[in-house]
């Protein structure tokens, strides 16, 4: 039994070598990585107060109001996808808010910034997101899609989805 366990082991192994390295390395931030080097189509979807509330991006300006500070924090995540997105033409980007009126902004030819709308519910923006990705699900040539948020019930639902999920401390780890 020795020899046979030996053998399916050492097959096993030998079988794994032959996987391209693109397979194995599927997590977001080699996706991400990947797209940049090798110009891959990729899209990423971002829960933007979600990132914005997160102690990675927390600003380090005063700001007078409360309104005013999130406006400033909008304005300088827009930037720094930008900067991000200038890297690959291949990668793109929808940014989500959470909002009471819907618009729809496009930032450039790769970017969009989306307001949900959908009146004062809470988490609007999460189920935009959702339904989008659903309808990615019906679409083959569209590449792979992050989402990028720490909110545990849209990572489950984005997952279901067949998209992966980033946390915003990976996010902010590659920008």
């Amino acid at each position: 039994m020795n020899n046979i366990d030996k053998t399916s082991s050492t097959q096993k192994h030998e079988t794994k070598m032959f996987v391209p390295q693109e397979i194995e390395r599927n997590n977001p931030i080699d996706l991400i990585q990947n797209s940049i080097n090798k110009n891959i189509k990729l899209t990423l979807l971002i829960d933007g107060y979600n990132v914005i509330r997160s102690y990675h991006y927390r600003s380090t300006f005063y700001f007078t109001d409360e309104v005013e500070a999130l406006i400033e924090k909008r304005k300088r995540l827009i930037l720094i996808v930008e900067n991000l997105l200038r890297k690959s033409p291949n990668m793109k980007a929808v940014l989500y808010f959470d909002s009471p009126f819907h618009s729809d902004i496009s930032v450039s030819l790769n970017f969009r910034v989306i307001f949900s709308g959908g009146g004062i519910a809470e988490q609007k923006a999460d189920m935009t997101i959702l339904s989008y990705l659903q309808y990615r699900l019906t679409l083959d040539s569209l590449g792979k899609t992050i989402v990028i948020t720490d909110d545990k019930k849209l990572s489950e639902e984005a997952s279901k989805r067949n998209s992966f999920v980033m946390s915003v401390q990976e996010f902010s780890k590659i920008l």
